[in-house]
């Protein structure tokens, strides 16, 4: 990350270059209230746990990708909130960068300056963080672009953190993992947002090359496709136990609809047009009981 005035951002670049710092993060915000910018009715169904999203491939006993990613981050219980975590990994951090860091750390996070809903969150997520965090030991700033992330934020580097997701492209995992290998032309979020490879603290950059290392594993198995998955969710899961990244929330709105989707299988989408394959669906919309009855028979 860089000031504004193009200068390096050492306490922020150093802060986060400590996994205990990340992890205080991974752990502490309890994101509810943000959900709910988007979905107050049922603002749960908007968590994420993982970067890579449900019934995009299942093993050939038939469970789905994401659940076992879950597994192996230790959260099949749901929820990743962890007020005890949460201090402890503070405590960690605050030990560990004594001398190295000025506490509280100044956090940047940009919304454009147009669009108050986006002002909004970033005021609820600044909110989240200081409150689970601690103001003594982050302080977010809200600060305004005018129409271009892209040019005005990200390749300037002036972004502590920045939100970004997107549908899968393809029926793999391989599309999700690749997105934050180390010092990759295909990874996209990696070079357009994490900077990654501007690292210069020597266990980061073991921990990205870690990375790499499974990712290749996982992506290179192409005779066996329950080890590919299982290797590539090896892979995921020591992005997220890294606090790499951290997911923050998946997309789930309120409408009217005659169709459900719950047990309708991964359809990629072509050119500005979304392909549904295999939905259920009836002549009179769903009502929210009978969606809700849908939804517990297919476990969801």
């Amino acid at each position: 990350k860089k000031n504004e005035d193009g200068s390096w951002d050492e306490n922020w670049n150093t802060a986060v270059a400590n996994e205990a710092f990340r992890q205080a993060f991974y752990y502490g915000m309890e994101l509810t209230p943000y959900w709910a910018r988007t979905n107050q009715i049922s603002p749960q169904d908007n968590e994420a746990l993982t970067f890579t999203t449900a019934n995009v491939v299942s093993f050939s006993d038939g469970r789905d990708y994401q659940d076992r990613v879950i597994e192996l981050i230790g959260l099949t219980g749901g929820g990743r909130y962890d007020a005890d975590k949460t201090a402890q990994y503070i405590a960690q951090a605050k030990a560990e960068l004594a001398g190295k860091v000025t506490f509280p750390v100044g956090v940047d996070y940009y919304v454009p300056a147009n669009n108050q809903d986006e002002i909004d969150k970033g005021t609820v997520l600044k909110d989240v963080i200081e409150k689970g965090l601690g103001a003594d030991f982050v302080t977010v700033n809200i600060k305004p672009y005018v129409s271009n992330a892209n040019q005005e934020v990200y390749t300037p580097q002036l972004h502590s953190f920045g939100i970004a997701g997107w549908y899968a492209d393809y029926g793999d995992p391989e599309n999700f993992i690749t997105q934050f290998m180390y010092k990759n032309d295909a990874a996209f979020f990696a070079a357009r947002i994490t900077k990654e490879a501007q690292c210069t603290d020597p266990d980061l950059i073991a921990q990205w090359e870690e990375y790499n290392r499974l990712c290749d594993i996982g992506n290179g198995i192409v005779d066996d496709m329950d080890a590919r998955y299982e290797a590539q969710a090896q892979a995921e899961a020591y992005l997220l136990n890294h606090a790499l990244i951290i997911p923050c929330y998946s997309l789930s709105q309120w409408s009217l609809t005659r169709v459900h989707n719950f047990d309708a299988p991964f359809a990629s989408y072509g050119t500005d047009v979304y392909l549904f394959k295999n939905y259920a669906s009836q002549a009179e919309p769903y009502t929210t009981e009978q969606f809700a009855q849908l939804r517990a028979a297919e476990g969801k």
